[in-house]
């Protein structure tokens, strides 16, 4: 009996079922929602994870339920879901249509039981609000709810105000309004479109759209700090994302049916490829409209009502737990398991394992997954854990678990890398702590930790490691771009003040420089705004060093997006102060063109530019506006067409060596919204020949995401001069030693020295006296990542003792386990299904090596060494996996699709490397070939993947992965397998029919082996003028050519050779070269004047330090004398049919042939032609015809250097100073250097200050200018002077025209007048042009040659289509009819 009962209960169930299914029309008994009245609505919802392409495979979670809505008084609802269905798929089905239910795998889990808990909202004029759920729900399940009533939403009482409206002709049967809506992706314009349709008895169609692009809140998470991309509306993510909702209502808006359609698009590619996105459908058709069958409870209000936007209450909780390490945030999380210490401690077995074993891909997926669990482990949870991994004392696990306690970036676990730190190396420690610098979850908390550590640790390494990542977590959680979800801030304006105040309290207590540096780049990682006035200070303190106030200047950087206006206000005076060092000025230029300023500071520093004295600065100014104006960067447009107009007003010139520079390389596709910039900068100043700065930093676009400052490696100077000339002095044997070395070489100068000096009463240029300081930086995503500062400590009396090093390096047998996220970045973006999904790119990383390093410096027994020895021999294994991930999250289950990309890398090291420098530098580096089976394996696959989670799960829960393939007709495969060499390749390549789906992307591998032919490689072989190498098939040479300063490479590969030769637009090359004639000199620094040289010796070039090692004399009568440390050479070119009498210490040389050198013990001589000679050493090199010499010195003499060629300090503007060091007039400085020594006489008068013997002249650039300015208004006037004797007719002729900031040249020839106010009758035409940036010098010479001879045709066409950046334009001209 009751079996039957029973039977006939589920028979029942089932037709009820199945009657709700077709009752659509019949029991729908209203038009209209009232109170007191039941309606029950069907809802469907589908949402896919995968490549936005409908025929692949993606992973989608459907679910449907019944929806009971009953409406009570005042616009009140009480509503419930019944009947709910989750289920999950991976298999292959068409996502952009609902899918049958059968086709899903079920869920069948307690937790979806709190969907079927009631709630309530207000529903007024279609718009929902102040929802109320019950005590026991949780907030997954309010956001599915929220997701229902979201189909519901419809603003009707804008559409009532339109329909009233006098503007709202009776026959218009559509009408589009918008309005600002409270939705659950968040707070938006929507746009709706209605249209009223008769022949469905007057029931409406409603159609209404979410535009992302004006939203005042979008409840979002990403995880990674970008910059914001001002001119780039093309890289926003939600341009290609969309939600659509079709309403079919009645008209007195009863909602009938609602069709809804959502796209999320992420890291787009290009026009053709969208890497992952994510597709819902739902649906809601009402099935029932009539009486309350059975009146549902009134919810307490025991929660505050909440509106339609999706609740990130979980988000928040994650992110407050790994910010606090609160217990309460903990227990909201929906991803933290039961069992997680359990669960960590299997994967740190099977790790073991597996590294035993080899590293490999599944090495780095098991880091990533304790990593994931151990991110929601407590301070109880980490204590056991650390047992567990002491206990097993495994070195591998040891190493490891200190990376990951970083990884996992919580406040816990940050707590108990601190409390490890004591234990490990002080590099384990300075290289985890760099993990930190672009935390998760930065907070005033964790910096709070970190700051405790810092003050306490001892060692120099740990203490910058520290500090640095203390400033950048500081940045991260109350900087602008401070990655904290909506709630109450934590980082107060108390906070700030404090931090910056503990700050320069830290750099006003310094004990040394380093120190100083260390709180200053401190600071700049914290870009707090509260620290530009402290800064402020310090770079305007003249009494600190000038490598501090350079870095107060750096420190600025974090602020130039923030407070732009402000920093320029700080900047722009220090740049305009010609008091202040070059280093300080540039610096500041260059930090403040990074705010992109508007036209009133441009104007300055034009004008700044316009009078500017000191040329270092100059020429780093012109080179860095026309490196931004040239900029190809599509964030930076803007401000690149504004720099171009600056730069149309100022002169340049040419690109001379020894000038500071800033450079730029740029490629860009905005089809591929990718590219990438890489910038250098070389800053010479006066006090050092060698560069004071350098820099070289790399940016770019990626997947439409602006990487500003990605990346950036530095090095700046002081004095660094110093250790250099001690190098050439002694040689690097003398200055490399073992303990304390000095040097025995003296100054022992000749009679006529002697008598030199005493007669011009040269006084001794003044070197500076200051130690020499060096830093190395490295920088990374515009935080200061890690310095190495080098000063006299290290370089104490010019000689750098290797003693320790020596000892450290001698043996050293090694075994290092590391792992490491190389890239993480988190995107959550919730769907209208009530569920987010997580868009997750990562790059685990796991390396293995063991070895051993042998170091031996020779000889063995000396106190200097001319040689090294080492032997390193060592087995290094990468392995790095790249999962992108597009992720449905929800507590129960987990199901998407992943790219996976994987790398093994195996490569055995077993080299030898021998150096020695005692004549020459010669450099030989062998290497024993060992096989590797696989050298190299890369493989990628799509998957989709599905996971139940069980929050008592004792094991970590393994997804069910499907790696998808194409069908055999939509893909070609290429199968590899061929020999390079000793290089064997193999594998697989997919190449997919469908042009939306990439190849990079399918399931594809490659497998490198080496089998080598041979026992031993020399790899390279170098000499101080060339190097050779030589690998397998391979063969490189590179020579460098010192005359021309540049270098070739010639490879060959195959029997195939390609050279290169170098032409470096950076022209680093520093040796000063001064040309002298016996009327014209050109100096050390290029300024050109006149000179009229006397029968009297001249000095032309001369080493004025305290010890002096060259004089260089010249006078009228064709002869030279060179006095070079002990020796006297003397040239004496008189008589014209012969080669020049060369003797040497008064001895006359024999004849030499023409080519053939003669060397001596410290110089050599050597004959070039019949008319030329050649001395030349180490450092000095004169050549000699007769009439003019060429005198190069080296880079070392800078600011030693005294003469007729100027003083070497790259300025023109201190270039006469005379032999007593001042700086005089041109003709009073000719006269000091005059050596008179008894043998000769000269009128006083040719040195009087009337003398035009002795003037500057203007460099060739201005010549030309001056030239040409004088010379168009002539060729201008004689034109119009013919012109008007006689009428012209208009000739045929290539106009030229220009407009907004181009050139323009006609493609066709046009009619025109010569002078175009002889033009006295025209039409307006539109005419085809070829157009060029006004920049364009070529451009620019064209315009001048065509405006110059109208008359004459335009022959260069051809040539003006070859030109770069060349573009069609069409213009409406005015065209001559008679003239």
């Amino acid at each position: 009996m009751k079996f039957v009962f029973v039977l006939a209960l589920v028979g029942a169930t089932l037709a009820a079922r199945h009657h709700n299914q077709q009752q659509q029309s019949i029991d729908v008994q209203e038009s209209s929602f009232r109170a007191d009245r039941e309606y029950r609505y069907e809802f469907n919802g589908q949402l896919s994870a995968g490549l936005p392409v409908p025929s692949t495979p993606q992973g989608l979670t459907r679910l449907q339920s019944l929806v009971t809505l009953q409406f009570t008084k005042n616009n009140k609802v009480r509503a419930q879901l019944s009947n709910v269905k989750l289920a999950t798929s991976q298999e292959k089905q068409n996502t952009r249509e609902m899918q049958p239910m059968k086709r899903f795998e079920q869920v069948e889990l307690e937790e979806t039981q709190v969907l079927s808990l009631p709630f309530a909202f207000t529903y007024k004029h279609g718009i929902v609000s102040e929802l109320t759920f019950a005590q026991n729900d949780q907030v997954w399940s309010e956001n599915i709810k929220r997701s229902v009533i979201n189909m519901l939403q419809v603003n009707n009482l804008r559409k009532e105000s339109k329909r009233n409206s006098e503007e709202q002709e009776e026959q218009d049967n559509r009408s589009v309004f918008v309005s600002m809506e409270k939705t659950l992706e968040g707070e938006c314009e929507v746009v709706y479109s209605v249209e009223e349709t008769e022949q469905h008895n007057g029931n409406q169609k409603w159609t209404k759209s979410i535009n992302f692009d004006k939203c005042t809140q979008r409840p979002t998470l990403h995880h990674t700090q970008v910059e914001v991309c001002q001119d780039c509306e093309t890289l926003s993510q939600d341009k290609k994302s969309f939600s659509i909702f079709q309403f079919n209502m009645t008209n007195e808006y009863l909602v009938d049916s609602v069709e809804l359609r959502s796209q999320q698009l992420f890291a787009p590619m290009d026009s053709r490829h969208q890497l992952l996105g994510a597709f819902t459908i739902n649906t809601l058709k009402l099935v029932y409209a009539g009486e309350q069958q059975e009146k549902m409870e009134k919810i307490t209000e025991d929660k505050k009502t909440s509106d339609l936007i999706y609740d990130q209450e979980l988000e928040i909780a994650e992110q407050r737990w790994a910010q606090t390490g609160e217990e309460k945030y903990l227990r909201q999380m929906q991803n933290a398991y039961k069992n997680r210490v359990e669960m960590i401690e299997k994967m740190f077995s099977l790790l073991t394992t597996q590294i035993q074993e080899h590293v490999g891909s599944e090495s780095a997926h098991t880091v990533a997954r304790i990593v994931d669990v151990i991110r929601t482990c407590n301070e109880d949870d980490l204590e056991r854990i650390s047992k567990i991994v002491d206990q097993q004392n495994k070195r591998e696990i040891l190493d490891i678990y200190t990376n990951i306690l970083t990884l996992a970036a919580t406040r816990v676990t940050i707590q108990e890398f601190i409390k490890r730190a004591d234990e490990m190396s002080p590099v384990k420690v300075s290289v985890a702590f760099k993990t930190l610098v672009d935390l998760r979850y930065p907070s005033t908390e964790i910096a709070q930790d970190l700051v405790k550590f810092c003050e306490s640790t001892r060692n120099p390494m740990i203490q910058q490691s520290c500090w640095l990542t203390y400033g950048a977590v500081v940045n991260g959680a109350c900087g602008r771009n401070s990655r904290v979800l909506a709630q109450k801030p934590t980082c107060t304006r108390n906070t700030k003040q404090e931090i910056v105040s503990k700050l320069v309290q830290r750099f006003e207590a310094s004990q040394n420089k380093n120190q100083q540096i260390l709180a200053l780049k401190t600071l700049a990682n914290a870009g707090l705004d509260l620290s530009i006035y402290p800064l402020q200070k310090i770079m305007n303190n003249n009494q600190n060093d000038i490598l501090i106030r350079v870095q107060a200047v750096e420190a600025l950087r974090r602020l130039r997006q923030e407070m732009p206006r402000k920093v320029q206000q700080v900047l722009l005076p220090v740049y305009k102060n010609n008091q202040y060092p070059q280093q300080l000025r540039v610096s500041a230029l260059h930090q403040l063109l990074q705010t992109q300023p508007e036209w009133p500071v441009l104007s300055q520093i034009a004008q700044q530019l316009r009078q500017e004295t000191q040329q270092q600065v100059r020429s780093f100014t012109i080179s860095m506006l026309r490196a931004i104006a040239d900029n190809q960067s599509p964030c930076e447009q803007t401000f690149a067409a504004r720099v171009r107009s600056l730069v149309q007003t100022v002169r340049f010139e040419k690109d001379e060596m020894l000038q500071s520079k800033y450079v730029k390389w740029s490629k860009y596709s905005l089809k591929h919204q990718t590219g990438y910039e890489m910038n250098a900068a070389a800053l010479f100043t006066s006090d050092s020949p060698y560069p004071t700065d350098m820099m070289a930093s790399i940016e770019g676009v990626f997947a439409g995401e602006w990487n500003k400052y990605f990346a950036q490696a530095g090095f700046n100077q002081k004095n660094i001069q110093k250790v250099l000339r001690q190098i050439q002095k002694n040689g690097l044997e003398q200055v490399i030693v073992r303990g304390k070395r000095a040097s025995d070489e003296g100054f022992h100068p000749s009679e006529i020295w002697k008598n030199l000096m005493e007669k011009l009463s040269f006084t001794p240029r003044q070197q500076n006296s200051e130690d020499p300081h060096a830093l190395v930086y490295l920088k990374y995503r515009d935080m200061d990542f890690a310095f190495l500062p080098v000063d006299v400590q290290l370089l104490a009396n010019g000689q750098i003792n290797v003693d320790t090093l020596e000892k450290m390096v001698k043996d050293i047998k090694f075994t290092q386990t590391a792992a490491a996220f190389l890239y993480e970045t988190t995107r959550r973006v919730p769907t209208p299904l009530g569920l987010p999904v997580e868009l997750n790119a990562k790059v685990p990383t796991i390396a293995n090596v063991n070895g051993q390093i042998k170091v031996e410096l020779t000889p063995k027994n000396s106190k200097s060494f001319e040689g090294l020895r080492a032997h390193i021999k060592a087995h290094p294994r990468v392995a790095a996996t790249h999962i992108a991930s597009l992720t449905i999250v929800s507590p129960m289950t987990v199901t998407g699709t992943k790219f996976i990309h994987e790398m093994v890398l195996n490569t055995p090291i077993d080299a030898k490397i021998e150096m020695s420098w005692e004549k020459e530098f010669n450099m030989e580096i062998t290497h024993n070939n060992t096989p590797a089976p696989q050298l190299l394996s890369l493989q990628s696959r799509p998957v989709t993947f599905t996971k139940t989670i069980d929050q008592n799960a004792r094991q970590y829960p393994e997804p069910t992965e499907r790696t998808w393939m194409l069908e055999n007709n939509q893909v070609f495969t290429n199968e590899m397998n061929q020999q390079v060499g000793d290089f064997k390749i193999e594998g697989t390549w997919n190449m997919p029919t469908m042009h939306r789906v990439p190849s990079w992307i399918l399931d594809n591998s490659l497998i490198v082996s080496y089998e080598p032919s041979e026992k031993t490689s020399q790899l390279l072989k170098c000499k101080s003028d060339m190097c050779e190498s030589k690998f397998d098939d391979v063969t490189a040479e590179l020579r460098i050519n010192k005359e021309r300063r540049s270098f070739e490479l010639d490879t060959q590969f195959r029997k195939q050779q390609f050279r290169y030769e170098s032409s470096n637009s950076m022209n680093l090359e520093i040796a000063p070269v001064c040309s002298i004639k016996s009327s014209k000199v050109t100096t050390f620094d290029r300024v050109v004047y006149s000179n009229k040289l006397t029968k009297c010796f001249s000095v032309v070039a001369k080493d004025c330090s305290e010890t002096p090692r060259y004089t260089v004399l010249m006078n009228n009568a064709k002869q030279m004398m060179i006095l070079y440390k002990q020796n006297e050479i003397e040239f004496n070119g008189q008589q014209s049919e012969q080669q020049p009498i060369v003797k040497v210490n008064g001895k006359q040389q024999k004849q030499m042939e023409q080519g053939e050198t003669v060397e001596n013990k410290h110089f050599q001589l050597r004959l070039i032609d019949d008319s030329t000679v050649e001395f030349k050493s180490s450092d000095l090199t004169v050549r000699f015809d007769r009439y003019e010499a060429t005198i190069q010195i080296s880079a070392d003499y800078h600011n030693q250097q005294c003469g007729l060629c100027g003083h070497y300090d790259n300025e023109q503007n201190t270039e006469f100073v005379d032999a007593s060091n001042k700086q005089v007039e041109i003709n009073d400085f000719a006269k000091s250097y005059v050596y008179n020594n008894g043998k000769c006489e000269y009128n006083d008068e040719h040195f009087s200050k009337n003398s035009k013997h002795f003037k500057i002249e203007r460099d060739e650039y201005e010549q030309d200018d001056e030239q040409y300015e004088q010379e168009e208004p002539r060729q201008q006037q004689e034109q119009e002077q013919d012109e008007e004797e006689q009428n012209e007719t208009p000739v045929q002729r290539t106009m030229v025209i220009e407009r907004s900031q181009k050139i323009c040249f006609s493609q066709e020839e046009v009619a025109q007048c010569k002078n175009e106010k002889n033009m006295s009758e025209s039409k307006r035409q539109m005419v085809n042009f070829l157009c060029l940036p006004s920049s364009n010098s070529w451009a620019k010479q064209q315009m001048r040659q065509i405006r110059r001879n109208l008359a004459q045709p335009w022959q260069q066409q051809d040539k003006l289509e070859q030109q770069e950046s060349v573009v069609e334009r069409e213009y409406r001209v005015q065209v001559a009819q008679q003239c």
